[in-house]
């Protein structure tokens, strides 16, 4: 998935293109950001043949990160709640507390 920042934004363009993308068998890819790419990326490759997972956790820990001053502007401006992938659909809430 992507940033917070960008969600409305790939929410919407989802929206727009779904059905065309389907009727022409299109795979509509609007953004993939580190966090969410990578993420996937390694779960799909984790997972090899499997046909499912009952749960899996990725965690990314910086020890440092400094935003863009365009990032912040994006950040001021997202006023939109924060979307989460899970049971194989969107759903609107607060994200869990961080696990230590």
């Amino acid at each position: 998935m992507t940033g917070p920042a960008e969600q409305a934004a790939v929410l919407s363009a989802y929206e727009c293109f779904a059905k065309s993308a389907r009727d022409t068998a299109v795979v509509v890819i609007p953004a993939m950001a580190f966090y969410g790419g990578l993420g996937d990326l390694l779960a799909t490759a984790a997972m090899s043949s499997w046909e499912h997972a009952d749960e899996i956790t990725i965690a990314i820990s910086l020890d440092s990160w400094k935003p863009t001053r365009g990032t912040r502007v994006t950040g001021q401006r997202n006023s939109s709640q924060r979307l989460f992938f899970t049971k194989n659909k969107l759903e609107r809430g607060d994200p869990q507390p961080p696990r230590i």
